[in-house]
C-alpha cells in the first residue's frame, strides 16, 4: 500500500483533482477532499482492482463530492471556478462544511477509518498548489498502509449519539464489505444485522411516531447505494430483507423506498434487475425516490425504441408562464437514475459513454398528437453524464425538458444507442 506522499500521486493522475488544484491556486484557497471518493479511491487500491478511468466512478450512484472549506464564504467563489474548470461538474452533487464544524460533528459518527481521510489543496502560498494528506481522529499512517473494515470501530462510540446514527453507521459498514469483498474485515454480515437490532430495540426510536424525514431520507439513500455497489446481488438483496424485517412498520409511511424493499417484489428476483431514481421534481421540491424493474409491461408507444434500460417516468415542474426565460442550468439538481442486473457482473460495462444518447419520450398534449406519438415517439435528446461500476448510472439535468417545451412535463426517460456518423 501506497505511503503518504504515493497515495497523493495516485489521485493527481485523475484529471478532475488537478483541475480542483488549479481551483485552489486561482483563487488562492485552502480546501480538501473528504468522504466517500477518497475512500473508495483507498479501498480499490486494497482490493487490488483496476483502478477507473474517471475519478467521477468513485463517486457512489446516489452520493456527492464532499468538500472541507476553511470557512463557508469560500464556497460561492469555488463554486463557480468548479464550474468554469471542472468538465462535468453540474452533473453531480457538491456538499461543503467549515472545517471547525466537520471536527465537532466527527464525533458523533462512527470511526470507520477509510471515511475520515482529506486531501487537502493549499494554493495561498502564491506558488504551486500544496497537497497534504490527514485524518479525523485515525491513525494516518495505519489507515494508509492497511486498509481495513472493523464492526468495533463503528461500535465504539460516543454514548450521547443519537440511536439512529447509530444505524447508519452499521449499514455504512455493511455497504463496504459488500462493495469492497476483498479488503479485510473482523466481521461477517449476520453480526452487523445483529448490531443494528439492538440499536433499533432502543426505546426512543420506538415511542417516536415518526423518525424525522431528513433521517429516513438519508436512509433511503443509504439502501441505495448498498444494492447499487454490491458486488454479490444475493448477499446484498438477502441483508436488505433480513434489515427490512427488523425496521419499525411506522417508517415506511414516510419512506417509499424503505415500503418498496420491505412490501414489494423488487427484492424477490422480478425482471432482470433493479432500477432507482432520485431527484426533484421541482426547484424547491424535497428529493423524491422510486424504484423500478423491467418486469412491467412496456408501453405500447415506447416498445419500438430500443433502451438499454427500462423506460421510467420523471416530471419536470417549476414553469412560471409570467417569466421569460423559464430555463437555467440544473434549476431542478440533477436526476440520478441507476440500473443493475441481478449477477455480480458489472452492469453494462461493455457500452461506452461516447455510444449512448439520454433522452425525454414526451407525450404530446393533443389527442391528435397522441396519436402520432404511438406510431412515431417524440425522442428529445437530454444533456445527461453516464459512468459505469456495478450499475450503470445516468445523471441528467431533467429540468431541460420543461424549459425546452416551456412548461410543466411529465415524460420517460431512456438511454438509447447512439448513431455515429460514419466518415464517407
Amino acid at each position: 500500500m501506497p505511503s503518504q506522499d504515493e497515495f497523493v500521486k495516485t489521485l493527481l493522475q485523475f484529471p478532475l483533482v488537478q483541475s480542483l488544484s488549479t481551483c485552489a491556486r486561482r483563487l488562492k484557497l485552502r480546501f480538501a477532499l473528504r468522504g466517500g471518493v477518497l475512500r473508495n479511491h483507498l479501498l480499490t487500491l486494497a482490493s487490488g482492482d483496476q483502478l477507473p478511468d474517471a475519478f467521477y466512478d468513485y463517486v457512489d450512484p446516489f452520493s456527492d463530492v464532499d468538500l472541507v472549506l476553511e470557512q463557508l464564504d469560500d464556497w460561492s467563489p469555488l463554486a463557480q471556478a468548479i464550474s468554469e474548470s471542472v468538465p462535468y461538474s453540474g452533473f453531480l452533487r457538491w456538499e461543503v462544511i467549515a472545517e471547525d464544524a466537520l471536527r465537532v460533528t466527527s464525533k458523533q459518527f462512527g470511526s470507520i477509518a477509510a471515511d475520515r481521510l482529506l486531501m487537502w489543496f493549499d494554493g495561498t502560498t502564491g506558488k504551486a498548489t500544496e497537497f497534504r494528506i490527514d485524518g479525523l481522529d485515525i491513525d494516518l499512517e495505519q489507515t494508509l498502509q492497511r486498509p481495513s473494515l472493523a464492526l468495533r470501530s463503528a461500535v465504539e462510540r460516543p454514548i450521547l449519539g443519537p440511536p439512529f446514527t447509530h444505524i447508519l453507521d452499521m449499514l455504512r459498514l455493511a455497504r463496504y464489505s459488500l462493495a469492497f469483498p476483498r479488503v479485510k474485515s473482523d466481521f461477517e454480515l449476520p453480526s452487523v444485522l445483529q448490531s443494528m437490532n439492538a440499536f433499533l430495540r432502543v426505546e426512543p426510536l420506538w415511542l417516536k411516531p415518526r423518525v424525522d424525514s431528513f433521517d429516513l431520507r438519508r436512509l433511503e439513500v443509504a439502501l441505495l447505494d448498498l444494492l447499487f455497489t454490491a458486488h454479490n446481488w444475493g448477499i446484498a438483496s438477502n441483508f436488505a430483507k433480513a434489515l427490512m424485517a427488523a425496521l419499525p412498520r411506522v417508517w415506511s409511511e414516510a419512506a417509499p423506498i424503505v415500503r418498496a424493499l420491505g412490501e414489494g417484489p423488487i427484492l424477490g428476483g422480478g425482471g432482470t434487475g433493479i432500477g432507482a431514481l432520485l431527484y426533484k421534481e421541482g426547484p424547491q421540491s424535497p428529493l423524491s425516490t422510486q424504484l423500478f424493474a423491467d418486469s412491467a409491461v412496456p408501453l405500447p408507444e415506447l416498445g419500438g425504441t430500443k433502451n438499454l434500460i427500462p423506460w421510467v417516468r420523471i416530471n419536470s415542474y417549476g414553469h412560471n408562464p409570467d417569466s421569460c426565460c423559464n430555463y437555467r442550468d440544473f434549476e431542478n439538481g440533477v436526476a440520478t437514475v441507476a440500473w443493475r442486473t441481478g449477477s455480480s457482473d458489472r452492469t453494462l460495462s461493455q457500452v461506452r459513454a461516447t455510444e449512448v444518447a439520454v433522452v425525454a419520450a414526451v407525450e404530446p398534449l393533443t389527442q391528435t398528437g397522441s396519436a402520432v406519438f404511438r406510431k412515431d415517439p417524440a425522442l428529445l435528446p437530454l444533456p445527461g453524464f453516464v459512468h459505469r461500476g456495478q450499475s450503470f448510472t445516468v445523471r441528467v439535468d431533467h429540468g431541460f425538458v420543461r424549459g425546452y417545451l416551456n412548461r410543466n412535463v411529465s415524460f420517460y426517460l431512456g438511454v438509447t444507442p447512439a448513431e455515429i456518423p460514419k466518415a464517407e
